[in-house]
Formats: C-alpha cells, structure tokens, sequence
C-alpha cells in the first residue's frame, strides 16, 4: 500500500506557539509581579508607620503618666498646697515648696522648669533654678493668656508646645507646657501647677526609638515641633507645608522633582493632635528594585532568544528523524526503522515531564511569596483574592476562612512533619527561624495539633477562623505576640491562643507603682532594695501586652541610667537581642551592671554635696560668730534645711556638732583678742559673741585647762 503525506508535520508545526505561549506567560508574570510588588511594598511601609507611631504614643503616655501622676502627688503636699493657698506665702514656705516641685524631676524626665500658681497673692511659686514671683513680674509672661484661656475655657491643660525665656540668660527655649488645674467648687481657678518638659526629650526620644530613621511629630498647628536626625530647617518646612494638604487621618505622600522622589508617610496621634511623619527618599527604598527589575527584563529578553535557539536546534533535530520517516512512509508500503522513532518518542516524553516539574516548582516558589506577603496584607475585596488564587493556582476555597498557626524555632523536617496533619496547607519560613501554617480544615482538631507539637517537641500559636480578605497583618502581629509569652518560666505552654491576649494589659497598672520605687531605691542608694523591686516588676510584666514589654523594659534602662548622654547604644541593642531571644539572664546582668553604676554616682554626689554643706555651715560661723544669737537652728532655716537633719549630715562628716563649731570658732577669736588688745575679760566675751562671761569662762578653761587672765599673762 502506498501512502502519500502533504503539507507541515504537526508536531513541527505545533512547537512555536507553545514556545511563544510560554514567552507570554513568562513576561505577563514578571510584569504583573513587580506592580504589585512595589505597590504591596507602599502599603507594607503606610501600615508600618502606623506601628511605628504606636511606640512613640506609647512615649507620650507614658510622659503624661509622669507628668500628671506626679503632679497630683505633689498636689497633696503640705507645703505646696499652703504655697497656693496662703494670701502672703513667707519666704520660708516658698522655700520648701520649690524644693517639693524638684522632686518631679526624677523621674529620669528632663523637666525644664515647675510652677506652683497661687491664684489668691497673684504668685508662682517654682522649682529651685527659676526665680519665683507674682503675675505682672514674673518673667514667664507667656504663661499668663494660657492661665486666662484655661479659666475661661478656650483652650485644654495640655501638652502646649510654645517657647519661655531662659531665666538667667538671654534667648527662648523650646517646651510642653502640661497645665493641671487645681479643683474648686466655683468657676474661678483655685490654683494649678505648670510642668514644663525640654522639647529636646521628644527629639532624644525618637532618636533612640527609631535610630536610622527619618522621623518628624507634627503639632496640631502643623509645625514640626521633634526630629529623630536633625535635620536642616529647610526639610522642616518642606514637610510642614505637605503635610498642610492632608486629609485623613493616616496616608502617605509621594512627591517627584527633578532632585528625585520623596515619600511622606504619615498617621495621626490620636488625643493630641499631633501627626507622626516618616520621610524617606525614593531611590533609598526602591532603587534597588529598579535596578533589579531593569536586569530582570534584560535577562529574561537573553533567556527569551536563548529558549527561541535551542527551541528551533530541538525542531530541527526532531524534524529531520521525522522527515527521514515520511519520505521512507512515502517510498515504501511499511516503515523498516520503526526503533528509533520509538526511543526518540520516549526522549521526548522524558523531556516534556522534566519541563512539568521546572514548571510545579517555580509556581510553588511564587506560591510561597505570595502567602510570606499576606502576613503584611491589611485586607483587599474578595474579587481581587479570587483572582490572585487563580493566578498562583492555589487550591485554598477563598470564601471560606482559614486558621493561621505559628511555630517557634523548628527545623525544617520537623515543620513539614506538622504540615502533614492536615488536609490543606501551606508552608511559610520566616527569617527569624519561625514557621507560619496557613491550614483549611471544616473542623481542626486542635487536640490532635497539641499531640503533635508534644510529640516534636514544639511550640506554637493559634489564631481564630479568619477571611481571607480581612486584616491579616494585624492577625498575624496577635498570633506572633501570642507566641511570645515563653519568655515568662511561669507561662509554659504546647499552645498560645490568641485569646490570652484579651486578659494582658496595655500598659503597666499604675497602681503597682513599681518603676518609681526602683528609682527611688536608687536614689537612696539602695541596692538590695531596688533589685527586690526590681525582680517583682519583671515578673509582672507577664500582666502586660508582649508588644508593651520591650518598651517598658528599655524605658526601666533609660530611666536607672538618669541621663540620656549616659545611654548606651551598645546596650540598648543588647537588650533587644535579649527579649528577642528570651535571654532573661542577659537583661538581669545588664540591670545589675546599670544598678551598681547608678549607685556609685549617687554615693560621689552624695559626698560631695554634703561635703559642700559643711563648707558653707563653717564658712557662716566664721562670718556671724560674733551674732549672740547665733545657733543651728538659724543656720538651718537660712539654708532651707531641717534643723535635726543638718545637725545629723554635720556630725557625721566633721565628729562634733555645729555648737561645738561655734564656741570654737569664738575661743579662737577670744585669744586673738586677748593677746592682741587690753580689752578686759568681759569686753573680749562680749566681743566673741559668748552670751555671757561665766559661759565664756568655762568654755574657755574647758578648751585651755586656764582661765582667761591665766593663759593672757603666759602668752
């Protein structure tokens, strides 16, 4: 039989539009991938600035805290309270006073100034480095509108940013000023006390919480009023002015110049009316996906031409066995090579699997990608999720919700083992070691799931059913928060529910009180004191948010430390490292160190302020010691001090008393008097300052073991 074959092979003819299908495909992909990337990358920074935002409010609260808590304890003081009260307040009191309004400043704060405002003597009454006086004199006169607008009630108690005139020295200052009026019965003010905190903490404070970062506060008059770098006021005002054309409460601003593109991301503090503002530039974000996304399209143009080579040798190696075939086919009645069509049959068929399994595990890898950036996802319409489950072919129903579950460190063996579980899942490393579950299960046996991880020797967090189109950053910040709890001995489990976040606390319960009594601890010099106080405030930080944890054990090491030049990066980023790793022996000897260093500073300051007493106490005898009436209690109302306490620091730091000081001085000056003049004894105890003779003529044989005639008739 004869057969004849006309027109193209159809597997030759075949082979180019599968090769330009794939082209496409491959170009579409990268395309599609890199708008969204970028455009995912936008929205992942946008949600963290609002994070971001979240510790510096935590700062602010944590100010006002201090600022309002300490205030209503120096409120019940008996000598602030008779300083706003009294019509006349004497010098004294006013005295006392100013030293109760320093005590605000230990807070580990940088308070500038205090004002007690007495409302009935028209007075401020302040802290001890500012001079205190009445309404029309007092050189704050800026304070005065701000009391009048508070009393007719234009204008809340604060934060107000405003600028005071330095009390001793020409030039402004930059401050918050915090008003808390004192409570009355009337409408007319009773009183208040006036904190004003250093504009400069805010600047300190951003520097330390966001280091490397541009971060700018903007105040409801949108000024920029704190800058975490320092920069010049020229991006000051450029921020000022765009942030002028906000109209929501959080957002960002993409601005293009010949210079390059700036973004502004920005999110309101709420209560404060104020904006927190991160600035970054363009090319500092995205210049290296530019970069990358420009050798991409180059290198898939060169893997283009080189598939479309080897793409046409394959045809015409495939062509020419099969050419061979139809001219034998069209020359003979059956074909006497049938062999070698069926090897090259299989070849290709070997050939097609290896390219099916290049395929599988690329989409696997994009799969992978796309779930690690649903961790950062805030939420997107079902039609879009339908549409990215098409398109990285994900077996998930995505009208059905899904449980998140989050292992700690685990292998990867040990990871795939858990996975296997469940009917379906998908797998996430993280960089940190972790591993994310994304499973769909009608109902997930979480019994089964403990058996498991007890069996691998895992921990892990569950989060509750979620949409595929809901928040999923924010469920995913809970799940990992959640997990976070082992680092408390007392707080061991196989499964953290996000359910425990419901009962943890925000902050730390005020009522406990326990970060000011370590301070204290460390004023006093206390240190067994301080690291019992200590040790009780660790371990009811297990009471707070995990997220509340890291700042609240970084602002305890701000605050021992007592002085924002004396923190030290190094340590503070040893403290990170610590939490992070539930290192609860680093952060203890870091705080030890902290404590042992805080203390011996507080004794040398100790030492030499009381070394410094005791001059002016000796230097005040030897001026006034012909006074009669010259005693210690005069000398400690002139110094402000307690009369039992002065005598106390006195006698321990010289071995005798004031009163012994005194007569010592006044026998000295006798004999000079005695071998110098012919004054008669009397007149030289008159002149010393003795009371009386007889008193004089015993203190004087007491010191010579002779009397007065005696010891001039020898001299």
């Amino acid at each position: 039989m004869h057969m004849s074959r006309k027109g193209h092979s159809p597997i030759r003819s075949g082979a180019i539009p599968v090769i330009l299908l794939v082209l496409i495909c491959a170009f579409s992909i990268v395309i599609f991938l890199y708008g969204r990337f970028e455009r995912y990358s936008l929205d992942m920074l946008e949600t963290s600035n609002i994070s971001l935002m979240g510790q510096s409010r935590i700062a602010i609260n944590y100010l006002n805290d201090v600022v309002y808590g300490g205030g209503s304890q120096i409120f019940s003081d008996l000598y602030v309270e008779a300083a706003m009260k009294t019509s006349d307040p004497s010098p004294a009191l006013l005295v006392h006073a100013s030293r109760v309004l320093d005590k605000l400043g230990n807070y580990g704060i940088p308070i500038h100034s205090v004002y007690a405002y007495n409302s009935k003597a028209d007075l401020f009454c302040t802290s001890c480095d500012v001079p205190w006086g009445n309404g029309d004199e007092f050189f704050d006169q800026g304070i005065i509108p701000i009391l009048n607008d508070i009393k007719s009630g234009k204008l809340e108690n604060g934060p107000i940013y405003r600028y005071i005139p330095k009390p001793y020295s020409p030039g402004l200052e930059a401050v918050y000023t915090y008003i808390i009026p004192r409570s009355s019965s009337s409408s007319k003010l009773a009183g208040a006390l006036i904190v004003n905190v250093s504009a400069s903490w805010f600047d300190d404070m951003l520097s330390r919480l966001f280091p490397d970062m541009t971060i700018l506060l903007i105040n409801e008059n949108d000024r920029v009023i704190a800058d975490s770098m320092g920069h010049d006021p020229q991006l000051k005002e450029r921020t000022e002015e765009i942030m002028r054309m906000r109209t929501a409460g959080s957002g960002r601003f993409v601005v293009r110049s010949d210079e390059g593109d700036d973004i502004f991301f920005y999110s309101a503090i709420s209560g404060t009316g104020w904006c927190f503002v991160r600035y970054a530039r363009w090319d500092d974000i995205f210049g290296t996906l530019d970069a990358v996304k420009t050798f991409t399209y180059l290198g898939i143009v060169l893997i283009s031409v080189f598939v479309a080579a080897a793409g046409l040798a394959n045809t015409i190696r495939l062509f020419r066995p099969l050419k061979k075939i139809e001219t034998e086919l069209n020359t003979s009645n059956v074909s006497s090579h049938p062999l070698p069509v069926v090897d090259y049959v299989d070849m290709l068929i070997v050939s097609s699997t290896q390219a099916k399994t290049v395929e599988k595990n690329y989409m696997r890898h994009l799969r992978t990608e796309y779930f690690r950036q649903l961790l950062s996802r805030t939420g997107s319409s079902m039609q879009t999720v339908e549409s990215e489950f098409g398109i990285y072919g994900i077996s998930f129903d995505h009208e059905k919700p899904f449980v998140m579950i989050e292992i700690a460190t685990a292998s990867e063996e040990k990871a795939a083992e858990l996975s296997e579980i469940f009917h379906l899942s998908q797998r996430v490393a993280l960089r940190n070691g972790r591993t994310v579950l994304f499973v769909q299960e009608e109902n997930l046996n979480q019994k089964q799931l403990e058996e498991k991880l007890a069996e691998l020797g895992l921990q892990a967090s569950i989060s509750h059913p979620l949409p595929w189109n809901g928040n999923i950053r924010e469920a995913f910040d809970a799940v990992e928060e959640a997990l976070s709890y082992h680092f408390f001995s007392t707080f061991q489990k196989t499964i953290y529910s996000v359910d425990i976040l419901e009962s943890r606390l925000s902050v730390l319960p005020e009522s406990m009180n326990l970060e000011p009594q370590i301070l204290q601890s460390l004023a006093a010099a206390r240190e067994d004191k301080a690291w019992e106080t200590y040790s009780t405030y660790i371990e009811s930080l297990s009471a707070c948010r995990f997220s509340s944890i890291i700042f609240l054990i970084k602002r305890l090491y701000m605050a021992a430390v007592g002085h924002p030049d004396k923190v030290d990066e190094t340590v503070m980023a040893k403290l990170d490292d610590a939490i992070a790793k539930c290192d609860r022996a680093t952060i203890d000897e870091v705080f030890r160190t902290v404590f042992k260093e805080r203390i011996e500073r507080v004794l040398k300051s100790r030492e030499s302020r009381i070394g410094n007493l005791v001059k002016d106490v000796d230097a005040m005898i030897e001026k006034e010691h012909t006074d009669k009436n010259l005693s210690i209690q005069g000398i400690a109302t002139k110094l402000g001090l307690s009369p039992v306490y002065l005598g106390k620091l006195y006698r321990e730091e010289k071995g005798h008393s004031v009163s012994d000081s005194i007569n010592s001085c006044r026998i000295k000056h006798a004999k000079d008097l005695l071998r110098t003049t012919d004054m008669t004894v009397r007149e030289v105890s008159d002149a010393a300052g003795f009371p009386n003779s007889k008193y004089f003529y015993t203190l004087f044989r007491n010191a010579t073991l002779q009397s007065p005639a005696e010891w001039r008739a020898r001299k």
